[in-house]
């Protein structure tokens, strides 16, 4: 342990912000009487019929104000089904400036060659000190692109981006291929969540699959940290079948990853992965990455989804040959033909393992 170990503490700022709140009342500067939206404009929880009720201070710090964690509602439940608003989401300007965001990036990337590598996501940022002002705390869409050609050619290719809104960071510039790395801006050290991430192929970043993102992972309280899609296609989907093992040859790849600071409250963030999935089930290729999938997310179904049939097959047959006793099996598993040693839920490190694909 460091002094500089930062410790995740969940609802301890409940009791603090009660007794702060009280203080307040009774120095007489706030009333338990007083509408939240007095004191914090932006929260206007809304009632199905998009009414903004009247809740007040005492509702909040008694929990008679009928609000729960959004992500911790299952997907098909009365919470959902209302469209309950849970007082901070985001407002209608604020989709509509990502929507075009995310269109206009689509539509770009029909323009670009091959040599031009791309990717989009959709960021809710945590308030954390590591995070650069512009984005703590906040919500945006970032695109993040790379071209192997020239410096003047590259900044051409790049320039209708940076007239897409109003950038809050640019960062597009030469760099050498040892910061490649660096490219997501992602921190260096894994802050202490559990996660959970699932995706697949897509057809297409439609209008469709753009509304769908929007509505399930636009609301910071699904538990969806990040939605991202790579632009894939051109020369990878021109490889022929047995130029490499895996098969993905989409588009695009989508991917959704969820964060929470418990496995109870990830249980929720894992549901609205799922809804996502499923309202994007019309845009799906039904190919997956295997080096995109979960660690928690395995079984033979992905694993035959990661590669063409002729592919998985000439696979088994090297299983078969090298590790017929399925030694090595604690992966994504390709399974010898004869079974081996069968991967059992108490064996596995994977969790979400489903037994039938054992």
């Amino acid at each position: 342990m460091q002094e500089n170990c930062i410790f995740l503490l969940s609802s301890v700022a409940k009791p603090i912000v009660t007794a702060a709140a009280l203080r307040l009342v009774e120095n007489g500067r706030m009333s338990l009487g007083d509408p939240v939206r007095r004191w914090l404009p932006e929260f206007t929880p809304r009632l199905p019929d998009g009414r903004v009720p009247e809740i007040t201070i005492h509702h909040l710090l008694t929990h008679a104000a009928g609000l729960t964690y959004v992500f911790m509602e299952p997907q098909d439940g009365p919470y959902h089904r209302l469209r309950i608003s849970n007082g901070f989401d985001r407002t209608d300007a604020d989709l509509d400036e990502i929507k075009q965001a995310l269109s206009a990036y689509a539509q770009w990337t029909k323009t670009v060659p091959d040599s031009l590598t791309s990717a989009v996501r959709l960021v809710h940022y945590p308030p954390a000190p590591a995070i650069p002002e512009p984005l703590r705390g906040a919500s945006a869409v970032v695109i993040m692109a790379c071209y192997t050609g020239s410096t003047a050619e590259g900044e051409a290719l790049v320039k209708p981006l940076r007239s897409i809104g109003t950038p809050l960071l640019d960062t597009f510039r030469p760099m050498p291929y040892a910061e490649i790395a660096t490219v997501a801006n992602d921190p260096p050290d894994a802050p202490p969540l559990f996660t959970f991430a699932n995706g697949g192929g897509v057809r297409d970043i439609s209008s469709d699959v753009i509304d769908a993102v929007l509505r399930i992972a636009g609301d910071r309280a699904a538990g969806i940290f990040v939605v991202e899609a790579r632009h894939a296609g051109g020369a990878l989907a021109r490889q022929p079948e047995d130029a490499m093992p895996f098969g993905f040859r989409s588009p695009w790849l989508i991917s959704a990853l969820a964060s929470a600071p418990t496995p109870q409250v990830l249980e929720g963030a894992k549901r609205s992965v799922a809804a996502l999935l499923e309202a994007l089930k019309p845009a799906l290729t039904g190919e997956v990455l295997i080096n995109s999938l979960d660690p928690g997310n395995t079984g033979l179904h992905l694993t035959r989804a990661g590669y063409s049939e002729e592919n998985y097959r000439k696979l088994v047959a090297l299983k078969d040959k090298y590790d017929p006793a399925n030694v090595f099996r604690f992966n994504h598993n390709i399974v010898p033909s004869k079974g081996g040693t069968p991967i059992s839920r108490s064996m596995s490190v994977a969790d979400g393992f489903q037994d039938s694909d054992a």
